[in-house]
């Protein structure tokens, strides 16, 4: 008879465990509000993580890609550069002042001055009405990343001729310093050095 009496305890205990349980499951899912479908489709082993992210859709975002460096985006390449530079009129064509920066370190002949885009979009039209034909012929050029952007540099002969009919011959050196890490592609400096003329 004893030995009945505790079985029948144990069962009961049993019993009020599992409720226990399961009261305590049912209060939890209530009290996150995730239902229990949700709840139960989980490990054992699931994180903090992983139940935001499968009842409130807070999922880690992945981490962002690194930023490219200067010479990834557009390429500090020779050959490249010197056609996109060929393509917005740098050499004789019509110049698209857009491949300039807002602010411009310009230097002729050493001396350093600032030029706004629209000042050398003015200055290259007067230049044009006194020189309508020009024409350039690279000699040698060269390309290297240098303080994060990308340097070219140039040995051009340049042909030039006035509205009234008088050549001028030169040979330049032109040093175009061009951040490469922004789209589209900007001049920032640009050099100019007259190492003959005639």
């Amino acid at each position: 008879m004893c030995l009945v009496v505790r079985l029948f305890a144990v069962a009961a205990l049993g019993m009020a465990t599992v409720f226990t349980i399961q009261h305590a499951s049912a209060q939890y899912r209530a009290s996150v509000g995730c239902s229990a479908e949700k709840i139960d489709s989980l490990s054992e082993a699931a994180s903090l993580e992983e139940l935001e992210c499968k009842c409130f859709n807070r999922c880690p975002q992945p981490s962002p890609l690194p930023t490219p460096s200067p010479a990834n985006v557009f390429g500090c390449e020779k050959g490249k550069l010197i056609a996109w530079l060929d393509n917005h009129g740098v050499y004789g064509g019509q110049l698209d002042p857009s491949i300039y920066d807002d602010q411009v370190d310009w230097i002729v002949g050493g001396k350093l001055s600032t030029k706004k885009r629209s000042e050398i979009a003015k200055e290259e039209e007067d230049f044009r009405k006194v020189y309508p034909v020009q024409s350039y012929i690279t000699k040698s050029s060269s390309a290297a990343v240098v303080g994060g952007q990308c340097v070219l540099t140039q040995r051009l002969d340049v042909h030039k001729q006035r509205s009234n009919g008088k050549e001028v011959f030169g040979t330049f050196r032109i040093v175009f310093g061009i951040r490469t890490n922004v789209d589209p592609p900007r001049i920032v400096q640009q050099y100019i050095d007259v190492l003959s003329g005639r």
